[in-house]
């Protein structure tokens, strides 16, 4: 009997000679031997040798002529697992971690023979697989519907604050404006926009890209506006823990700055500065609306000018008025 894995030969001796030419009679030949001879099983694992897929789960299929076989893990972490193993189409998933991906040699071994003795009538067929962890989506900071996604005043650096990404890289490219970023592929890296011309407004694109093998890659824009000092005209330092201050945005990037705050009549009532080296008052924090004893100044339309230095730049001059309104008196 012969099958497709089994061929089965049945043999009889019908002759025999020894080296002296003495010949056995045919009558004295008897008995036959059945001899099975299994066929190697022919096995190939579909597609390339290395398979890599964005995902924690894999398809994995085979074909296998005769016989039995199974689907094992040769090189990799545990965290493998293979559903019903011995299925010529098998899933296969791991477990994403920390890392940016995994990677695994598999193995489809098949064997044609009766009982389970290794490696009798075996044969085998490997790929390599590569799991990718899929990032989430960049983002760099991007506020919808807004003209701009932030706002700064004399500034000529600032820190960016895209996302860090959950798998692979991230870079970031200048599309707009005069700028050089210390560190591109760091999500928040300091960005240098230059010193020159802090009093006129400039305006920067920045793209902020993210990716991973062979994930889909995907990116976010950062517009950024910087313009001159925001000087707000007026104040209510009346206690309510609101509007309390004299506020100029942008003054914590000068390196030293005079504020001298007149009354209506050109008499000096108070006078700030901020030193090189020093820290100064906190820009939201400049005055209280006091006189320098601590009397509270009457409400009122107050002038004043100010001086500011950056760098080796012309000192940048400022005037105007604010005005100091309390509920109560």
């Amino acid at each position: 009997m012969t099958t497709d894995n089994i061929y089965n030969f049945h043999i009889q001796v019908v002759y025999l000679e020894d080296g002296n030419d003495c010949i056995v009679y045919t009558d004295s030949l008897t008995g036959m031997v059945i001899m099975a001879v299994y066929k190697q099983p022919e096995i190939q694992i579909n597609g390339d040798a290395q398979i890599q897929v964005c995902d924690d789960m894999v398809q994995l299929e085979a074909t296998q002529d005769v016989g039995t076989g199974y689907w094992v893990k040769a090189v990799g972490d545990d965290y493998l697992t293979i559903d019903d193993p011995e299925q010529l189409v098998i899933q296969a998933s791991t477990q994403h971690g920390s890392g940016n991906s995994k990677y695994y040699r598999i193995y489809r071994t098949g064997k044609n023979w009766p009982d389970t003795e290794e490696g009798k009538c075996e044969n085998r067929d490997s790929v390599e697989v590569i799991f990718w962890k899929e990032p989430e989506a960049a983002y760099a900071g991007s506020r919808q519907g807004q003209e701009f996604d932030t706002t700064i005043y004399f500034a000529d650096h600032m820190y960016l604050y895209a996302d860090p990404p959950t798998a692979g890289s991230g870079k970031w490219e200048i599309l707009s404006g005069s700028a050089s970023i210390e560190n591109d592929t760091l999500y928040n890296s300091l960005i240098n926009l230059g010193d020159q011309d802090l009093d006129e407004p400039a305006e920067y694109l920045l793209n902020w890209t993210v990716s991973n093998g062979i994930c889909q890659v995907t990116s976010d824009e950062l517009k950024i506006s910087r313009k001159d000092l925001r000087i707000y005209d007026g104040f209510s330092p009346d206690g309510n823990s609101i509007n309390e201050f004299f506020t100029i945005e942008g003054l914590e990037y000068a390196d030293t700055w005079e504020l001298q705050i007149f009354s209506r009549s050109g008499n000096l009532i108070r006078e700030l500065s901020k030193a090189l080296g020093e820290e100064g008052p906190e820009e939201d924090q400049l005055w209280d609306g006091t006189y320098d004893g601590g009397r509270p100044i009457e409400n009122g339309t107050y002038y004043y000018t100010l001086r500011v230095t950056k760098g080796d730049n012309t000192p940048y001059q400022y005037k105007g008025f604010v005005v100091i309104t309390r509920e109560r008196e």
